[in-house]
């Protein structure tokens, strides 16, 4: 009896050791992700907080048809597709534009524009942050009527213009819904279009249209963020000539492909084939001419950073 006690007893005591060592490993694994994502986020930090000059700019791509875009006074994010706090879902701490989620209290004290072009895009999650970031402005391109007691925004119409926060904001009708922004940022000029695209023929009098309103004036612009497929991967060849068309009449200096998502995954970056990010290569053999194909951006994956300065994009 001793004997089977002791073999027992020896077979008790490995077992809380291989449990001891699993904890351990866990321990030391979630201590090690908290560093990389602390390194992380001080890292984001650095780069919202660093001081750019005019026409300059730090861009995070945050999925979809989502970008935040910081220079030099201001922080403008438009139409995230992670917006967190919704439905009971809070901000992960580990939450960052370096992991393509806008986490409120990385940018607390910047000065905030949010822009929701058309209600598809439309994310409720955005009204929480003003309870977290000081200096917060969301400008709409519609109309939700709802209490300003609650939620102050400001509406624009098509063919708006307004001074918001120190920004030229003017505006477009957008082909699908809502309206375009365009944006005078600190001496940058930003053209988002939302969904503004030539999604089959028949809209095509209409896009252009609106595009040469916007042009009326315009030499060039900065940065073009244009929608190149819509639903699962489907690129017809109407979408494209948009953006060749806008690159004739804005002559944009960088071109963000958008609307690689084709569902939103909370907090996560799906893959193929759920993404769509890939397909920027095969719009990129088919530009026209070089000088377009230079000019587009491979988003590549959610939280992606990309620096414009002197007139060109900088991959980080």
């Amino acid at each position: 009896m001793k004997i089977i006690s002791k073999t027992i007893k020896k077979k008790k005591m490995k077992k809380l050791e291989y449990i001891t060592l699993i904890c351990i490993g866990i321990l030391f694994s979630t201590l090690n992700a908290n560093a990389q994502y602390s390194t992380i986020i001080n890292e984001t930090t650095k780069v919202l907080n660093n001081v750019y000059g005019e026409k300059e700019a730090a861009i995070w791509y945050l999925g979809s048809d989502g970008f935040a875009i910081k220079t030099k006074n201001h922080l403008l994010i438009f139409i995230p597709p992670n917006v967190g706090s919704e439905h009971g879902a809070a901000v992960p701490p580990q939450a960052s534009l370096s992991t393509g989620v806008v986490n409120p209290e990385e940018i607390r004290n910047l000065d905030v524009v949010v822009f929701s072009s058309s209600f598809p895009n439309f994310g409720h999650g955005i009204w929480s942050w003003q309870n977290f970031v000081n200096d917060i402005t969301y400008v709409l391109g519609w109309d939700p009527i709802i209490s300003p007691d609650f939620h102050n925004y400001i509406y624009m119409k098509p063919r708006e213009k307004k001074i918001i926060d120190g920004l030229e904001v003017s505006t477009i009708q957008a082909t699908q819904s809502g309206v375009s922004f365009f944006v005078n940022a600190d001496g940058l000029l930003i053209f988002f279009g939302g969904s503004t695209a030539i999604y089959n023929p028949e809209m095509k009098e209409s896009f252009t249209n609106e595009i040469d309103y916007l042009s009326d004036g315009l030499t060039q612009c900065d940065l073009a963020f244009l929608e190149f497929q819509v639903g699962a991967g489907n690129r017809v060849p109407s979408i494209a000539s948009g953006i060749w068309y806008v690159n004739q009449k804005l002559s944009p200096k960088a071109i963000f492909p958008m609307g690689a998502m084709n569902r939103e995954i909370r907090y996560g970056t799906p893959k193929d084939p759920n993404t769509y990010e890939y397909l920027i290569k095969d719009l990129i053999k088919e530009a026209p001419t070089e000088e377009i194909r230079s000019k587009i951006v491979e988003t590549g994956k959610p939280g992606n950073l990309f620096i414009y300065q002197d007139g060109k994009i900088i991959t980080k």
